[in-house]
């Protein structure tokens, strides 16, 4: 299991540059959101759309960085020999409302993936980035998950970690 933390860009201010809807509490990202030079140029990864239904149907609520119409494409990574997962933004008023929903949101995809390579003869490799606001203007970090699914269900926990970092 390998965790990295960096810095990332400032969500809120990248979404106005590119022209998107600012997220405020859970949002999924597209993989290019940092480095897209347009909005034209954004794409999610493939699991998006189903990542969305299963939120959808627990009642866990996105704030969708698409604006009314837009259509961001979605991209399969063909080099990762697993499931390589949307970046998650966690906002920081999220965090300070309801610190549990996000374990509950990877916790459904967890479960999703369990069901999935019980059914494939593979190695449970997954890839998975979360972003998370911090507190008091305090910018965003990107903690990059890669490893079993089992450990999706620890990830929250490091980032609040991160969170209160301020």
């Amino acid at each position: 299991m390998s965790i990295e933390i960096s810095d990332y860009v400032d969500v809120k201010q990248r979404a106005a540059e590119l022209g998107c809807n600012a997220p405020t509490e859970l949002a999924l990202l597209p993989r290019n959101f940092d480095s897209a030079g347009s909005k034209q140029e954004l794409a999610h990864q493939n699991p998006v759309p189903t990542i969305r239904v299963l939120w959808r149907r627990a009642g866990i609520a996105e704030t969708r960085i698409e604006k009314e119409g837009d259509r961001f494409p979605y991209v399969k990574e063909k080099e990762f020999g697993g499931w390589l997962g949307p970046v998650i933004f966690v906002g920081a008023s999220l965090l300070a409302r309801d610190p549990d929903a996000l374990s509950t949101g990877l916790g459904i995809i967890a479960d999703y993936l369990g069901g999935w390579y019980a059914v494939l003869a593979t190695e449970q490799k997954v890839k998975l980035d979360i972003v998370v606001e911090r507190p008091g203007g305090g910018g965003c970090k990107r903690v990059a998950y890669e490893g079993d699914v089992a450990g999706l269900r620890g990830l929250a926990a490091e980032v609040l970690e991160v969170a209160s970092q301020g």
